[in-house]
């Protein structure tokens, strides 16, 4: 008898695991190594990311969302748009946060650190440096990946919004 409720219990188990399977497909993976400076209230880091290529196209330029960038200054589309305030609380210059993107290579490919390129693609802001565009010596084809190796600092700002 305890057998078969063994047996009954493992295939109730193994079923249930089967529900926790990723629905889409797995396109990216990130290895981050940081480092908590809390005197300069910064983040120093280094990331490998893998990425697939899940499109049927080839892909010539990749986009990253830079959001600390939106506390960098009262010129950020965010920062612009709500005043630098936010449910009551107000960020001062003191308190600016950022991300600054140090080294940008393929990994065993070029270093793509001086291609970095900001992009406004909601309101044209120049100001705004929260979405970064790399362009690619050579497009990823479809279903194939590419590695990058980054480093970058996070200077983090006061708790303010969605810091």
């Amino acid at each position: 008898m305890k057998k078969i409720f063994m047996l009954i219990t493992m295939f109730f188990l193994l079923i249930s695991l089967q529900s926790y399977a990723a629905i889409s497909k797995h396109i990216v993976d990130y290895r981050i190594k940081a480092e908590l400076l809390p005197e300069e209230k910064a983040v120093s880091g280094q990331e490998a990311l893998t990425w697939l290529n899940d499109s049927s196209i080839p892909v010539s330029e990749l986009q990253f969302h830079l959001y600390l960038n939106a506390f960098k200054n009262n010129r950020s589309t965010f920062m612009k748009e709500s005043g630098g305030a936010h449910r009551g609380f107000k960020l001062d210059e003191k308190e600016w946060g950022y991300i600054d993107i140090k080294s940008f290579k393929i990994k065993y490919g070029p270093d793509l650190t001086s291609s970095i390129e900001y992009i406004q693609p909601d309101d044209g802001n120049e100001e705004d440096k929260t979405v970064m565009r790399i362009i690619l010596p050579e497009p990823v084809p479809p279903e194939q990946r590419i590695i990058l190796d980054i480093e970058f600092y996070a200077k983090l700002p006061k708790v303010f919004s969605r810091s």
